[in-house]
């Protein structure tokens, strides 16, 4: 099967369908990557198909070329993305993104993918550092839970 990567995410799947006489979608695509949609239908202008390997789909464009998926201004130096998705972003609109997610839900997530982003700060560089947050498949134990442990135990 061939891969394909979504050029505004950079998600790559198995083209699991193809049709050219659809004139709004000719692709549809299979992703094994965890994130929903597992399956979706593309436009062909919306999708790179691959080689044989999924790093065959990184288009190669200059920053200078690069325009902000938020504010679509040029990014400049944009900022470097600690998920999969293949999008820039102006540092302003990156860092507005973060802040308006960590206001809404707590977590500060990527605006394209809603992957969680961990926040840090660099003293070697002198600037903040994102890391994509690992999630752990451990229980999550409610906090209520706890504290009704402890009270009953404190009787």
């Amino acid at each position: 099967m061939k891969k394909a990567s979504v050029i505004p995410t950079g998600r790559v799947g198995e083209v699991i369908v193809h049709d050219d006489n659809d004139d709004l979608f000719h692709y549809k695509l299979q992703f094994n990557d965890g994130f929903l949609p597992s399956a979706d239908w593309f436009h062909k202008d919306s999708i790179c198909i691959c080689g044989s390997s999924a790093s065959s789909c990184k288009m190669d464009v200059s920053d200078e070329d690069l325009l902000c998926a938020i504010c679509f201004e040029e990014a400049g130096r944009a900022v470097e993305l600690p998920c999969a998705c293949n999008v820039a972003y102006c540092a302003q609109c990156w860092d507005r993104a973060l802040a308006q997610s960590f206001n809404v839900s707590g977590d500060a997530t990527c605006p394209t993918c809603r992957t969680p982003i961990c926040v840090d700060f660099d003293p070697d560089k002198l600037c903040l550092v994102f890391l994509r947050v690992l999630t752990l498949s451990a229980p999550v134990v409610d906090d209520c839970d706890v504290n009704a442990a402890r009270i009953q135990k404190n009787r």
